[in-house]
């Protein structure tokens, strides 16, 4: 599923988006696991509206995209706008 959905999901991006290297990141199953092996918990994830996330269930799917985000800095930092002194000649 996943091959088939990036191909999708690509072909319905904006052009300048489409050179992009997306990672997929299973959220789902998280959920999965915690429906399969903790069934108390469940409920916990839901608002009461039974749609949307709870903080519990908000935190769930942070926890696998921070898994994936890349761990260097990133490589074109903004620039500092504040000046620097400029040094002062040697007499």
């Amino acid at each position: 599923m996943g091959t088939a959905f990036l191909a999708v999901l690509t072909l319905s991006l904006p052009l300048p988006y489409t050179d992009l290297a997306l990672t997929l990141t299973k959220v789902g199953t998280a959920f999965l696991a915690v429906r399969e092996q903790r069934k108390a918990l469940w409920p916990e994830l839901y608002h009461s509206d039974g749609m949307h996330p709870s903080p519990i269930g908000s935190y769930l799917e942070v926890r696998p995209l921070a898994l994936t985000l890349p761990l260097t800095p990133n490589p074109d930092p903004t620039p500092d706008p504040t000046p620097k002194p400029k040094p002062k000649p040697n007499p």
